[in-house]
């Protein structure tokens, strides 16, 4: 008995890790092609003098918000490929996957203000916004595959967020693109002010 219970302890490290469920891995899949698309959408065939338009001197103009989508892209998976590398945690995992919903309504929600950390403040990193979405389209693609391919489990692997409190790397995915969805709707809102130039 305590022979097999030793064998059991040394073999199940062995063991492969879970995959995400064919559900969970269509949600961010699909998620990731809308956001990426509505990005798009916003961005195409603005002039200079709309791209660089702002509300307000406090507010981001289009290609600001463009800089910061894409430098976000890099910088978020660059936190779940990190989250990946640590020790996995399975505690806690049913109510993280039930709060999967609610945080894919709270990111985007812009009625929320939160404080962008340093790094990811747009500071004219890129020449054009081309030059921008050409970066977020690169990053994007390569999120995509990743998404599309992994079999990592990237359920078991957590990492506290500022906000969102304790998520696992999936939630971090779901989170890089629903930042997406925010900053597309910013762009949109000041596609709508009265003030946009025509």
């Amino acid at each position: 008995m305590r022979t097999a219970l030793a064998l059991c302890l040394f073999v199940a490290p062995l063991l492969p890790a879970a995959e995400l469920s064919s559900q969970e891995k269509s949600v961010l899949v699909k998620h990731l092609q809308r956001t990426a698309k509505e990005l798009l959408l916003a961005v195409k065939a603005l002039t200079p003098e709309q791209l660089s338009f702002k509300a307000t001197l406090e507010r981001w103009s289009v290609a600001e918000c463009v800089e910061h989508i894409a430098l976000s892209e890099t910088f978020l998976r660059g936190i779940a490929d990190k989250t990946l590398a640590s020790h996995a945690k399975t505690e806690g995992l049913e109510a993280r996957k039930a709060s999967d919903a609610k945080m894919l309504a709270m990111v985007p929600d812009r009625t929320q203000r939160f404080q962008t950390p340093e790094p990811l403040k747009p500071a004219g990193k890129f020449a054009e916004v081309k030059v921008g979405m050409a970066e977020f389209n690169r990053a994007r693609k390569a999120n995509f595959e990743y998404v599309k391919t992994t079999t990592a489990d990237l359920r078991a692997h957590v990492a506290p967020h500022p906000v969102l409190k304790e998520m696992d790397v999936y939630q971090w995915l779901l989170t890089l693109s629903a930042h997406t969805e925010r900053h597309t709707k910013q762009i949109l809102e000041l596609k709508a002010d009265s003030k946009f130039p025509k």
